[in-house]
């Protein structure tokens, strides 16, 4: 019986349309890392590594070596992004369940680029007005998020 554990990595190259459209790689804990003090247990799963990272440049090279090694990478938003986050194991059917609700507010992703991630879902970037306000839920459709900078 074979017993290695499988793991998906993404290759690095994968990553050169961001970092060409001008977004910045910034390292990120693993998935499953958690931090203790005394009694209290916090979850830094796909966290920035780097209380800073708002603000402090990070070098591509160093982002994609992190990669390189097993690690996870994020991306630093503009204040002209936001990104759907769809998370399938949070929406009933999954998600073409979550394209079909977007569709009914007018959002085809197949409209815009799309990163799968590593639960299995789908971050969509699409741009707004830098100084338009965005929630980060929507009412009523648990597993679909607003991400934006910051």
């Amino acid at each position: 019986m074979d017993t290695k554990r499988k793991t998906r990595r993404t290759d690095a190259s994968m990553l050169s349309p961001l970092v060409e459209s001008g977004y910045q790689l910034i390292p990120l804990h693993h998935h499953s890392k958690v931090a203790s003090h005394g009694s209290k247990v916090r979850q830094l799963g796909k966290a920035p590594m780097d209380r800073a990272w708002t603000t402090r440049p990070y070098d591509t090279g160093d982002a994609l070596d992190h990669m390189r090694r097993g690690k996870n990478v994020g991306v630093r938003l503009r204040a002209t992004d936001v990104v759907l986050d769809l998370d399938p194991r949070n929406i009933d059917g999954g998600l073409p369940a979550a394209g079909a609700h977007l569709e009914t507010l007018g959002v085809d992703v197949r409209d815009f680029p799309c990163v799968l991630t590593g639960s299995g879902g789908l971050h969509v970037y699409m741009t707004k007005a830098a100084e338009a306000a965005v929630s980060d839920r929507l009412p009523g459709w648990p597993g679909i998020e607003l991400k934006t900078a910051g």
